[in-house]
């Protein structure tokens, strides 16, 4: 048997019974329209040169996924697919652009009683505070340039991680595959991290 609640804003949530099995339905779009003109005036009054006018719409961000508790209040996982313009329909292994219906969330995790918790599969590899945060919860629309450029982003891996006994830190120690993305990769280039930092005032995505 399984029982449907409201969930919060925006998450139907499924439930067993006796409560040790959910899994709750989420998703989001971020759309854009970009109106551009360029103000150079044509050589030929025949031929169009404003190659950069016009009104672009585009969608950054299309996630659909699922998330919940396998058996125990301790054991959660978490599914989520990208559909955004961002990709290209032609992607492949060696192309390094995502491709346009990608897996970025895959995994599971164990947590402790002390905190600390053991995932296992594909997640956002924890490098820079920047990159940490979901872009549901960042105070604007995109990251950084630098972030963009050189975080690794969604890659398979095994993390420890957890939090002091004041809350007010964080400490991840992850290794993946280097591929990024769900990417295999011909050359693998083992990636390695572990960090201290202080937590911030938003969830982590």
């Amino acid at each position: 048997d399984v029982s449907a609640t409201g969930g919060t804003a925006g998450k139907l949530l499924f439930k067993s019974p006796d409560g040790k099995w959910s899994m709750g339905l989420k998703g989001r779009i971020q759309a854009r329209v970009i109106s551009q003109k360029d103000d150079a005036p044509n050589i030929d009054s025949n031929t169009d040169l404003d190659t950069e006018s016009g009104v672009n719409f585009s969608t950054p961000r299309v996630r659909l996924g699922f998330e919940g508790q396998a058996g125990a209040e301790n054991v959660k996982y978490k599914l989520e697919w990208d559909m955004s313009t961002t990709g290209t329909l032609n992607a492949t292994a060696a192309t390094t652009g995502a491709p346009a219906f990608n897996l970025r969330h895959a995994f599971v995790d164990w947590g402790f009683e002390n905190g600390m918790s053991l995932r296992f599969g594909q997640s956002k590899f924890p490098f820079g505070r920047d990159e940490t945060i979901s872009s549901g919860n960042i105070a604007l629309m995109d990251r950084s340039l630098a972030s963009n450029r050189f975080a690794p982003a969604y890659e398979p891996m095994a993390m420890f991680s957890g939090t002091g006994t004041s809350g007010e830190y964080e400490y991840p120690a992850a290794v993946s595959n280097g591929a990024r993305h769900s990417r295999r990769t011909d050359q693998p280039s083992r990636r390695w991290t572990a960090a201290r930092r202080r937590r911030p005032s938003v969830p982590r995505g």
